[in-house]
């Protein structure tokens, strides 16, 4: 009788399960969408897919078999239109949330879980801690932050060049990837703490074991955030976590709280704080300093266990995605030749440097950005290879939305992919699969779109917050890499293979046998750990050729005198550069009517072109809104002081940079207190800052862009009637 009253039961719940599962495929809202029949039952058929296809382009091939919207799962929609993107992250996903995907990536210490910016799903929570925190990630904190980028700079070329620079066969085969993360790690790490305490760089390897787990870590939140059920039972199970809140099991403890705790510890022993209160600040603010003063402003929304959460944060999300990307940027332009050349160039007239000093000398992070091929490179990486690879999903609110023209029920699980929305040929041409930096230059219509349609660091209120430092890190550290060494692959047939684990990193750029005649003069490797041997003689890397050790004299000759001659000519330590005439040419030849820019004297002489205002940042999107300020006085003055007469063209373009300028500042006056004194004060700074633009081309380049970007940031943040 038993017997049967169980199987009589266990039929019933099966009963219910098929019922339900048939509602869900034929019955829901969501039946009109096309996908994969198994999605429409379970969200198992996610979980299983991206188990055995994470060795391919994410999701892709989805869209290519099912088209522009694709039902992934019961309750779950992916969108690869650009107008999708507005829709979910823009103003009318303002107060979408975050779906379980997020809490599943979240760590746990003594029971309870430590929410990031990142793993939490609480809409006010996060929107609290953000505003608490958010004005140690502005730009005018990150330029603060330089000096310590430029020291980890330092020592990552001198011990790769100590280590590996002209030597022979399997001794100067290095794992590039896995440096460039170590580069990363020891960034992040002594920006967040003000110190390293165990340098991944000085010892060539994971001391502590966090980046393999970190690895681990982020696989199971990929995996297991498909079908968040799961987690309840595995990482985040609630009588595991019972047991580690009284020390009976430390299997759910993350191993970085005692990472984080040591350097805390450390960063309060060495500036004496009693308490919370500092006595004697550091000269160099770090992270540290910034979310301990937040704690101090905001004690009912950042506690220690935020500040733990938030130094942690950094340290594993600000390094693994820069690392990525910067192999990703050295992939491409190693199997794009011409494009490695052409940056090669811009980099040595821009920071020429030979010998030591191409180690020792920091690359200047403003000037960095003027450079607009390197800008156009970094674009065209994070297009082609975003570091992320899972989909962010959002939570419709309980009235629904229109999404794409669609009518998408409340509750429904939303989300667009970088790799899919940067693979849009629409947006972005026919040759979505090949880089080409230069879809990125010029001004043109085109641009725009592709700036607006860019993901890389999402959008909307829950985007990168740390976006600003991972740029300066990478837009100082290529130039750096680039003028100290040459660099090319063992095989240059090697085809990209990649492992999505959530984020997406480069597996094959591995060398194992010599490169052949052509280009044997030089080798750099990396990818999974070991090392490469090479059938040859050669060093496998090396210093720039001897070419650096003579002056370095860019001077293009003048057709009306000759090229004015500098103080420190002599001493071989500046360039010369003429402007091109933008006026008539001069009655009298004899005088001479350039632009002298010296790099050591900074000295001058007057040019009849005359200067616009306008800020150079634009150089990349995260940045581009720091073109775009400054006074109306300051901007006259600069202008019109000592100027002559400006020409038609660029007296038009003064008025377009004045009249963007108002906009801005009335703009800023509509943002909520806690920020619009900082967004002013930011604009006055960069409009002042930024001045000396006088090519036409480009002046009409950062007005566009600049205004797209700045349109974009309007558009994220909360704006209060």
């Amino acid at each position: 009788m038993l017997y049967n009253i169980c199987w009589l039961g266990f039929g019933f719940m099966l009963a219910l399960v098929v019922i339900r599962s048939l509602a869900t495929r034929y019955l829901s809202s969501l039946r009109k969408f096309k996908g994969p029949v198994l999605a429409s039952f379970t969200n198992a058929w996610r979980l299983n897919y991206v188990y055995w296809h994470r060795h391919e382009t994410p999701m892709s091939k989805i869209h290519e078999k099912y088209g522009d919207i694709v039902r992934l799962g019961p309750n779950v929609l992916a969108f690869r239109q650009h107008q999708a993107m507005l829709d979910i992250y823009g103003p009318q996903g303002r107060n979408f949330k975050k779906s379980e995907f997020y809490p599943v990536n979240s760590s746990t210490t003594k029971g309870r879980r430590n929410y990031t910016l990142f793993s939490t799903h609480d809409k006010p929570y996060h929107d609290n801690l953000r505003r608490a925190v958010g004005s140690a990630f502005s730009v005018t904190s990150v330029l603060r932050y330089e000096p310590f980028v430029d020291s980890t700079i330092g020592l990552f070329l001198k011990t790769v060049n100590q280590r590996y620079a002209d030597k022979t066969d399997a001794e100067g085969v290095f794992n590039f990837a896995e440096w460039l993360l170590y580069f990363a790690f020891d960034t992040i790490e002594q920006l967040t703490y003000g110190a390293r305490d165990d340098g991944l760089i000085e010892s060539g390897r994971d001391v502590s074991g966090l980046l393999g787990y970190l690895q681990d870590f982020l696989n199971y939140g990929y995996l297991a955030g498909q079908m968040p059920v799961l987690d309840k039972i595995l990482r985040h199970n609630p009588i595991l976590s019972w047991l580690n809140s009284w020390g009976l099991f430390l299997g759910t403890t993350f191993p970085g709280i005692p990472f984080a705790i040591k350097r805390i510890q450390g960063k309060l022993d060495r500036q004496k704080i009693i308490g919370t209160q500092v006595e004697d600040p550091a000269t160099q603010e770090s992270l540290l300093d910034r979310f301990l003063r937040a704690k101090q402003e905001h004690p009912e929304t950042v506690t220690d266990r935020e500040v733990f959460g938030l130094t942690l944060s950094m340290i594993f999300a600000g390094s693994d995605t820069t690392a990525i990307t910067l192999t990703a940027l050295f992939y491409y332009l190693l199997k794009n030749p011409e494009c490695y050349s052409r940056l090669q160039r811009e980099v040595d007239e821009n920071f020429p440097a030979f010998g030591v000093k191409a180690l020792e000398d920091p690359v200047d992070y403003t000037k960095a950005q003027k450079l607009l091929y390197l800008h156009a490179c970094l674009q065209e990486t994070f297009r082609i290879h975003p570091a992320t690879g899972f989909n962010n999903e959002r939570v419709v609110d309980p009235q629904g939305a229109i999404i794409c023209g669609e009518r998408i029920p409340g509750g429904t699980i939303v989300s667009c992919s970088s790799w899919v929305l940067h693979r849009n040929k629409e947006t972005f041409g026919e040759d979505v699969d090949s880089y080409r930096p230069e879809r990125w230059l010029g001004d043109s219509e085109d641009v725009k779109e592709m700036n607006r349609a860019m993901f890389q660091f999402a959008q909307g209120n829950f985007s990168c917050i740390g976006k600003n430092i991972s740029m300066m890190e990478m837009m100082k550290v290529v130039p750096a890499i680039l003028r100290a060494f040459h660099i090319s692959l063992a095989d240059p047939n090697m085809k990209l293979k990649v492992f999505n684990g959530q984020n997406v990193r480069i597996l094959n750029l591995n060398s194992r046998q010599g490169a052949d005649n052509a280009s044997r003069e030089k080798l750099v490797s990396g990818g999974d750990g070991s090392l490469g041997t090479a059938d040859r003689t050669t060093p496998l890397l090396t210093l720039k050729p001897s070419y650096h050790s003579r002056p370095l004299i860019i001077a293009n000759s003048s057709p009306y005198g000759k090229t004015p001659q500098c103080a420190r000519r002599e001493r071989k330590q500046c360039r010369t550069v003429t402007i091109p005439q933008l006026s008539p040419p001069p009655q009298n030849p004899s005088k001479t009517h350039v632009k002298h820019n010296c790099i050591q004297c900074s000295s001058s002489l007057p040019s009849p072109s005359s200067s616009v205002a306008l800020p150079e940042s634009s150089m990349h999107p995260f940045h581009s809104l720091s073109r775009t300020y400054a006074t109306s006085s300051t901007i006259r003055r600069s202008l019109l002081a000592n100027k002559p007469p400006l020409s038609l063209d660029h007296f038009l373009l003064r008025q377009r940079v004045l009249a963007l300028y108002r906009t801005i500042i009335r703009a800023c006056d509509r943002i909520p207190l806690p920020i619009r004194e900082e967004m002013k004060e930011y604009a006055r700074v960069e409009f002042e800052r930024q001045k000396d633009v006088e090519d036409l081309r480009k002046i009409r380049y950062l007005l566009s862009t600049g205004k797209a970007e700045f349109d974009r940031l309007m558009g994220q943040i909360s704006v209060k009637s």
